[in-house]
């Protein structure tokens, strides 16, 4: 019985000792090491920028095809008036990120025991996300049938992709199919850019720009081709 009993007790303190083998941690976040905060501090400006095409729906009104029409009369067609529109909107879209960051800092610093520096450190990375996801309003705009039908589309394609990019909820928290969907989507790669920025992450983003503004000069041209220009 003392041998069972020495037996037992040394397989116990075998497993106390082996505990980190027995189960798996993994942390919550975009990368490896980031902390809860910080991934918010990523989320939360990918969100807005998401959202961003909601607060500029006046922006996204839609123009007379006799406006349009004489645009390309005058040499000035489907890609030179997308490409106008979009740098247009991607500075408006820019110069309200920047105005918002430089509110963001002004509290943190106002706020006693909040580090202003630090707090910036993740929110000032959206130059790359904002010109994707400037890309990506344009594009729901040349979709949707009419200001409401855009408006709408522009809604539930950013609540979409900020659920499953995981701006509302960490990405470990959804399921397996969902988080490598995330991962390709236009809010993931703002996402993955904002948590590691560099040249590898930037990439993404910017084959989503070029992609996106392509789609949305075809619709542009088509629908100028069916009105007889």
């Amino acid at each position: 019985p003392f041998e069972r009993g020495d037996r037992l007790g040394l397989e116990i303190i075998g497993m106390m000792l082996a505990r980190k083998d027995l189960y798996e941690t993994e942390t919550l976040g975009v990368g490896a090491g980031l902390r809860f905060a910080d991934y918010y501090l990523c989320a939360m400006p990918v969100l807005f920028l998401l959202l961003f095409g909601l607060l500029s729906a006046p922006l996204f009104r839609r123009e007379e095809l006799q406006a349009r029409r004489l645009l390309s009369a005058s040499g000035f067609g489907a890609f030179g008036q997308i490409l106008c529109e979009y740098l247009a909107y991607a500075c408006f879209t820019l110069l309200c990120s920047g105005l918002l960051l430089g509110l963001a800092a002004l509290i943190a610093v106002a706020v006693p025991g909040w580090n202003g520096a630090a707090f910036l450190h993740y929110p000032a990375r959206l130059f790359y996300p904002a010109l994707s996801l400037a890309a990506l309003h344009l594009l729901l705009h040349e979709l949707g049938s009419g200001s409401v039908g855009a408006l709408l589309l522009q809604f539930l394609v950013s609540a979409a992709m900020g659920f499953s990019s995981g701006c509302f909820y960490p990405t470990s928290m959804l399921p397996a199919g969902m988080q490598a969907l995330g991962r390709w989507l236009p809010s993931g790669a703002a996402m993955a850019y904002m948590a590691k920025p560099g040249m590898q992450t930037a990439l993404l983003p910017m084959v989503w720009l070029l992609l996106l503004l392509t789609l949305a000069w075809l619709i542009r041209r088509r629908g100028l081709e069916r009105s007889g220009v």
